[in-house]
Formats: structure tokens, sequence, C-alpha cells
């Protein structure tokens, strides 16, 4: 930090420190060394990075704020965090930012489902197919297929309205893969 001798000077230091994207130098400066002042600067630079996105995460819209498109790659950025509650943080701000149009709402519990830690296995296939489809029922004789069908929607109705997950469709992947991608390379972190 530089040190002033005028007070508005010191003051636009320390405004700037606040910035996310300061956060964010902060704490890629602190990774690349590894000592305890910056363990500390670590620890200090993650708590300001949660707060800024629990502070963003409770807006209703944030796709009129000033330099959205800043704010939108520094969030793409954070999804690469091994971080769940981080992740998730910038995933819902990115939701709420209208990235790509909007699209990222309609994909919501996909993405969702890939930030978490122990779902995103499952996740895969429903890339593909979505959560609507079943596979596997090609050899069953049709008389059987109905009975089981019959058991499955009694069993499973609520659940089946409660977490329908829409497949990727083509025209949709070039936007979100990068996106998945990001969240698939923080699982391996």
């Amino acid at each position: 930090m530089l040190l002033h001798k005028s007070e508005g000077v010191a003051a636009q230091v320390d405004a700037d420190q606040d910035r996310p994207s300061y956060l964010l130098d902060r704490m890629t400066y602190a990774n690349m060394l590894d000592s305890e002042g910056n363990r500390g600067h670590r620890r200090a630079a993650r708590i300001k990075m949660s707060n800024f996105l629990d502070v963003f995460r409770k807006a209703d819209s944030l796709g009129h704020a000033p330099k959205v498109a800043d704010f939108q790659n520094l969030l793409l950025t954070l999804l690469n965090t091994n971080d769940t509650k981080q992740q998730k943080c910038a995933l819902e701000c990115l939701v709420k930012s209208g990235y790509r149009r909007g699209l990222m709402a309609k994909y919501k519990k996909l993405l969702e489902g890939f930030s978490d830690d122990e779902k995103f296995k499952d996740m895969i296939p429903i890339l593909i197919h979505g959560s609507q489809t079943r596979s596997g029922d090609a050899d069953v004789p049709d008389e059987y297929q109905k009975d089981s069908e019959d058991k499955v929607v009694q069993k499973s109705k609520r659940k089946e309205t409660k977490s329908v997950i829409p497949k990727l469709e083509e025209e949709d992947r070039e936007a979100m893969l990068p996106v998945i991608i990001k969240l698939l390379q923080s699982k391996l972190l």
C-alpha cells in the first residue's frame, strides 16, 4: 500500500483495495508466494470476496450494474475456484447478471449440479440426455415396461416435477460448454 500525505489520495488507495479485481489480483499474487504474510492476505481476500458475492447474490437483477461485462469476467474467473460456496455464489450472480443473454437461467439446475461436489458426476449423462428421459428399457417387453412405468410414475411424480433438468440443446452448446468446463476444471483442483 502506498502511503501519501494527502488524506484524499489515501482514501482513494483504500477504496481501490475494496474493488473485487484488486482482491482477485491480490489473491493471485498471494497464491504464487508461500509465506505467513501472504497466507494472511489470502485469507483476508477470500473473506472479502465471499462478502462481496453474498451482497451481490442478494440483489434481484445485476444486468444493469455498471461495467457488467467486467463483473461477469470476474465471476467466470471465480468459477475455477475449489471453494464450493464461493463457486455457487459466483454462479448465482452470473445467472442474475444475464450472462449469455439469459441462457444461464435456462440451465441453472444443470450448472448448480456441476458446482455441487457430490452431484457433478451424475450431471454428465443429464447434460447429454436430460433428466426427462430414461434409457435401458429397450430389451424389456411392453407389458413389463407399462408396469414398471406405472410404479415409477407413482413413486416419483413429485420428484419429477421439482427436478426436471433440461438437455443441453445443440444451439446452446457453444455458449454453455465453456462455463461447464470451468466448473468441471475446478473439481480437478
